[in-house]
């Protein structure tokens, strides 16, 4: 979802009721996206889910790594949000990842009910795309976190 930059070192840290309230978000985004699919074709539920535990993956991996700074013996890096319709909420991770969280389930409701109604199998393949993506972003997130 984002990307490392050099930048100053701040006192940022996150608490560990900050993780706690992030948890419980991400775990109401799950049960909002398992809530959606069930509506759906029983042939969406599966990959309906698959997306949602990528999703989830990715929305708590740019949770840790937006905790950031990180001083390494090199050089301090940042990370940035790179998706426009949240990088404003940067300053406050827990309201970024819900709101990302929030268009998430919106997006895979309308997707399920507008493509998957009439195109089942398009729908599917296109729900393990968008979840291929996600686990390479929440990769990515981890990967650059020293």
């Amino acid at each position: 979802m984002g990307h490392y930059g050099v930048g100053p070192v701040g006192d940022h840290v996150a608490s560990s009721g900050g993780l706690l309230v992030i948890m419980k978000k991400l775990t109401l985004f799950v049960i909002l996206l398992l809530w959606a699919s069930a509506a759906q074709a029983q042939s969406l539920k599966i990959p309906t889910m698959v997306f949602a535990a990528a999703a989830t993956s990715d929305w708590a991996s740019t949770y840790v790594v937006d905790r950031g700074p990180y001083v390494t013996r090199t050089s301090v890096t940042t990370f940035h949000e790179d998706n426009p319709l949240i990088n404003g909420l940067q300053s406050r991770p827990a309201t970024m990842v819900a709101v990302g969280a929030a268009i998430d389930v919106v997006g895979v409701t309308l997707w399920n009910h507008y493509v998957g109604r009439n195109h089942p199998k398009l729908a599917a393949v296109g729900l393990y795309v968008a979840a291929a993506g996600r686990i390479a972003m929440a990769a990515n997130n981890l990967s650059q976190r020293p």
